[in-house]
């Protein structure tokens, strides 16, 4: 479903790539050739929409840019394709962690009250940018601050994300992307091909990929609450098991990114 635009750069402690997720009529992916194992617990938890509390609105001048997206305080909550009585993207979220003694996340999306706030220790802001439209979007700990910018490009229904991830304690951290996909507007009924460079999600009707540059390092597709959703799994060993979601149900996704910040910098 996307193709990527990214621009990306390099400076010491600050990694910079763009993710990309759009929502545009059902496209036919071949499998992968390194087929990965099922992810068990299939169909998982009841698909439910995000939150209304919405912090920003975006979309493209142009009518080729029919995409749509709103922002919580610190995550990206929905991708609206192809108008906007049609919700077609749960969420994207970022996970950074050193790899050993510490996960976090930026939103809380499992919370049984469906409130969903920032993750503990975590701060957000959203600010409008002022000759475009679109927003930069600020999460932080006291170990990390990840600058997000996000716009649509006008001749495609994609949604763009230039990340600056910085460390501030002169720690290495790794930094994975966690997505919701839920194409044409039905979250309990997805599949997924977990391919070696992108995370592409799809049912009867519409379909949804997320690629970066530099490229996804490593991916895994499960099922929402299940053993093989990706944040569960990233919760035992900071690792990615690698899973491919074949069967209907409420398909998660994550990758790993190449960012791996080492240093404070600005």
């Amino acid at each position: 479903m996307v193709v990527s635009h990214p621009a990306g750069g390099y400076r010491r402690g600050m990694r910079s790539a763009a993710l990309l997720c759009a929502c545009p009529a059902l496209h036919l992916f071949a499998a992968p050739a390194d087929a990965k194992q099922p992810g068990p617990g299939a169909p998982g938890a009841k698909h439910t929409w995000a939150p209304a509390d919405k912090h920003g609105f975006g979309t493209a001048h142009q009518r080729a840019g029919n995409a749509y997206f709103t922002l919580r305080s610190g995550s990206l909550s929905e991708v609206y394709f192809p108008d906007l009585s049609t919700p077609a993207f749960r969420g994207l979220q970022l996970a950074v962690t050193d790899g050993r003694t510490f996960l976090d996340r930026e939103t809380v999306d499992d919370d049984p009250a469906h409130i969903e706030p920032v993750a503990p220790g975590v701060s957000a802001r959203v600010e409008p940018l002022r000759r475009a439209l679109g927003f930069r979007q600020v999460t932080r700990t006291a170990r990390w601050r990840l600058t997000k910018t996000w716009i649509t490009d006008p001749a495609s229904p994609t949604v763009l994300v230039r990340v600056r991830l910085q460390s501030l304690t002169g720690k290495r951290l790794r930094l994975f992307v966690l997505a919701d996909p839920a194409p044409g507007d039905d979250g309990n009924d997805d599949r997924a091909s977990t391919q070696p460079a992108r995370l592409v999600a799809f049912d009867d009707s519409a379909a949804s990929a997320i690629v970066a540059r530099p490229a996804l390092r490593r991916t895994s597709s499960g099922y929402k609450g299940a053993e093989s959703d990706p944040w569960r799994d990233l919760q035992a060993d900071k690792r990615l098991s690698g899973y491919e979601a074949a069967a209907p149900g409420n398909v998660v996704q994550a990758a790993q990114t190449r960012l791996d910040a080492s240093a404070a910098s600005e």
